[in-house]
């Protein structure tokens, strides 16, 4: 297995669910997987960890404080 940020991980998530990876959300909390995401051709939120060092959030689709500020619209709206 190759670590993030390859893509490989959400590709074989994508793969799986027989789904298109761009039919896929991805919810992640680091830098690194932002980036795996991404790559995958995956849609990403980011949510902000404050139990870890502070990440480069910026590349996510949406950034949310919680998981509690997702609902199914927020999802379908990306």
């Amino acid at each position: 297995t190759i670590g993030k940020p390859h893509p490989e991980a959400y590709l074989a998530a994508a793969k799986k669910l027989k789904l298109a990876p761009n039919q896929c959300v991805v919810l992640e909390d680091a830098t690194k997987g932002i980036q795996s995401a991404k790559a995958a051709k995956c849609k990403c939120i980011a949510i902000r960890n404050p139990n870890i060092p502070a990440q480069d959030l910026s590349d996510a689709d949406l950034v949310v404080d919680s998981l509690h500020d997702i609902s199914v619209k927020t999802v379908q709206d990306l």
